[in-house]
């Protein structure tokens, strides 16, 4: 059950007189009555209050059907009774049991934010927030103990007022009679002014008309007592409950992406998938990337990279290059990079975490191109070209969509290398979101009529047997925050080709990277419904 169906139930139970017990030795309601009504006569006579000329008077004729009096008129008002109540309840209307209902006034000319010695008397507004306190003033409007009750914004929002202080504008005061509990009649507003539907044009709200005449159940005061006392420990129970309720919705909603970012961590980093020993180790997968890789270069397909540079591994106490089995029997190893000058370092105090010993650490650039997008001007759009020009709205959840105002421009711009093909992953390289940076999406298919926009940047894998576990790499939140890192400029953010080029990536043996991938999509099913929820 949610907390707000809970604590809407217990004050449903308690207006309709099944919270508590009822004592056939209470004073009825109708008793308590005739007390409102000649205390209201003694403050006439004296002057307080004025006399209400349409004042209600509400009685059951012999046949138990509720009728009302006003002046010289009276009528059947079985149609307005919302729900039954006690036999020794009674129906009023809002305005029978209240000394005055009025609306707060304009801010006080004389009021400070902050209290001081001579400004020392509250003055609330229609705000939730320190339950409306707006400043502080020297007059009090309001000397009695009250309701207010936000008219306008948190619409209903009530609080019982013990001190004096001053209202204004957006906030009604209850002052009821002495026979009507406060907090029993703050209960009452709590959830029967929920069903105002308010007035006005672009902000709802509430008005003294509106609430004057509302029908409220007046039960004996002994059992309002009863019914406050018993609300008193239920509610503290039930604010704990919707506290821990929406801890528990918070983590359920949150969970399925947290289980998805925990998996590609322990992807990433060789704890997803069992390692077997029988694999082909990362360092001779790299030695036939480099040789592929030289053969791409000799026929052109792809850039050879001047500055590409190489990361080995020596142990510390011989420093010399360590094999694959030489990690396995000594354990302890830095990690060095070795550059086109021949120059060297060690970059142990850059790698994020450990590897098991068949892995790599390799920079991105090495096995990736990264590919700027179309530069265009306004006047070159055409929305009869044929070709489309993919902007950051186009990436969704690591998916490609199109959509209806992309731009075209026809065929003279068309770029062969900016053209998105299989495998390829989209990411938004400069934008003024932050938080778009870096964002990525997988094409799964190659569309010679899209190609992407200077914006964009189309990460492309050199080898295509590396390209899934380069995108698990682009899921991760290890690449998330890797770019987060790396986000320069002010009004617009950039993520350089620089920085991406020279991340550092774990390599896995060719076999593990396809039983990685696999778990990913074997758990990620599973994960999926969730998400629907």
């Amino acid at each position: 059950m949610l907390p707000r169906q809970l604590r809407n139930g217990i004050l449903h139970l308690a207006i309709t007189g099944k919270l508590v017990e009822q004592d056939q030795n209470d004073e009825p309601a109708s008793v308590l009555l005739e007390k409102i009504r000649a205390e209201k006569q003694e403050l006439i006579k004296s002057g307080k209050i004025k006399k209400d000329k349409n004042e209600s008077f509400i009685y059951r004729n012999p046949d138990g059907v509720p009728y009302e009096k006003i002046g010289d008129k009276e009528q059947c008002i079985a149609e307005q009774i919302p729900f039954e109540i006690p036999s020794s309840w009674e129906w009023v209307r809002l305005g029978s049991v209240c000394k005055s209902i009025t609306a707060g006034g304009d801010k006080p000319l004389n009021y400070s934010k902050n209290k001081t010695s001579e400004l020392n008397i509250p003055i609330y507004s229609n705000g939730e927030k320190n339950n409306g306190l707006f400043g502080y003033t020297d007059i009090a409007r309001i000397t009695e103990p009250s309701i207010t009750v936000s008219a306008r914004g948190t619409i209903g929002f009530s609080v019982v007022r013990d001190e004096p202080y001053t209202p204004i504008v957006r906030l009604i005061v209850l002052i009821p009679f002495k026979s009507v509990l406060l907090r029993y009649l703050q209960r009452v507003f709590s959830l029967l002014l929920k069903k105002y539907d308010g007035v006005g044009t672009s902000i709802q709200q509430l008005t003294v008309p509106m609430i004057y005449p509302k029908l409220i159940p007046l039960p004996p005061l002994a059992e309002q007592k009863r019914i406050v006392e018993k609300l008193e420990k239920l509610l503290p129970l039930v604010d704990e409950y919707e506290e821990n309720y929406n801890e528990l919705e918070k983590l359920d909603s949150e969970f399925p992406d947290k289980f998805k970012k925990s998996i590609l961590q322990y992807a990433i980093q060789g704890k997803l998938v069992k390692q077997d020993p029988n694999d082909e180790p990362a360092s001779v997968l790299l030695e036939k990337i480099k040789a592929e890789k030289q053969e791409l270069i000799k026929v052109g397909k792809i850039k050879k990279d001047k500055n590409e540079s190489f990361i080995y591994r020596k142990t510390s106490a011989t420093q010399h290059d360590v094999s694959y089995e030489k990690v396995q029997n000594e354990g302890s190893v830095d990690f060095y990079e070795k550059f086109a000058n021949g120059e060297e370092k060690c970059i142990n105090d850059e790698l994020p975490f450990e590897i098991p010993s068949s892995w790599e650490w390799v920079r991105l650039g090495s096995c990736i191109s990264v590919i700027g997008g179309t530069s265009y001007n306004k006047e070159n759009v055409n929305p009869s070209g044929n070709i489309r020009i993919l902007r950051g709205g186009n990436i969704q959840d690591t998916k490609l969509i199109y959509k209806n105002d992309d731009i075209f421009l026809t065929e003279n711009f068309k770029d062969i290398d900016k053209t998105i093909k299989e495998n390829d992953i989209l990411i938004v390289a400069s934008t003024g979101s932050k938080a778009v940076i870096g964002k990525p999406a997988f094409v799964i298919a190659t569309d010679e009529s899209a190609q992407i926009g200077a914006f964009l940047r189309i990460i492309r894998p050199k080898l295509s047997y590396l390209s899934n576990f380069i995108k698990v790499i682009f899921s991760s939140e290890y690449y998330r925050k890797h770019i987060r890192n790396n986000v320069s400029g002010t009004n617009i953010n950039n993520i350089k080709e620089e920085h991406i080029t020279k991340m550092l990536i774990p390599l896995p043996p060719l076999a593990e990277q396809k039983r990685i991938v696999a778990k990913i999509e074997e758990l990620f099913k599973i994960i999926e419904p969730l998400t629907e929820k």
